[in-house]
């Protein structure tokens, strides 16, 4: 394939995301605001929420680029060894696990996969699209499009979830 199309591609999904982290992480601050998480965890719920996300896209993006083993690979790192280390001190020290820990422990595997995910990408040609424009009607046709996904996905939860909620009014 087209190793620099691929960097651009990727280049201009990293402006996206981006874009849409400048509006939706402040937004967010809600969830603090309102009381339903404390405040103290706002630093790991930022920090951890954008390299989950980075990560799921990584590990998407290396399944498209036809690298499923090294996408399997980061996925485990993000999702699975770190998880093993808590139940191992969970089982052999359980006085050391606290909260902090399972989120350091987190953060190790997340930054794990996307050290991982890096080094299989680095040999794209980067630099090549540093000085191209970013292709704006691209991602413009990329929102129009999965949004309506999103959309669909949204009503589908509601509807998979909207039947307790019922049931919770109507017959308490």
């Amino acid at each position: 394939g087209d190793r620099s199309g691929y960097a651009l591609k990727i280049r201009d999904q990293l402006v996206f995301h981006g874009a849409t982290y400048a509006v939706v992480l402040p937004a967010l601050l809600l969830v603090f605001v309102s009381g339903t998480l404390a405040w103290k965890y706002a630093g790991w719920f930022y920090i951890l929420l954008v390299l989950e996300h980075l990560s799921q896209e990584s590990y998407r993006l290396l399944i498209t680029l036809s690298r499923s083993s090294v996408a399997n690979l980061v996925l485990f790192l993000r999702a699975g060894i770190w998880v093993f280390a808590v139940a191992a001190l969970g089982i052999f020290t359980p006085s050391v696990v606290s909260l902090n820990l399972v989120f350091g422990c987190w953060l190790v595997g997340v930054t794990a996969s996307l050290m991982l995910a890096g080094f299989v990408l680095r040999n794209l040609p980067w630099r090549s699209v540093l000085y191209k424009q970013i292709n704006w009607p691209w991602i413009r046709r990329g929102v129009k499009i999965s949004s309506r996904f999103f959309a669909a996905s949204i009503c589908l939860l509601g509807v998979q979830y909207a039947d307790r909620y019922f049931l919770q009014h109507f017959h308490g």
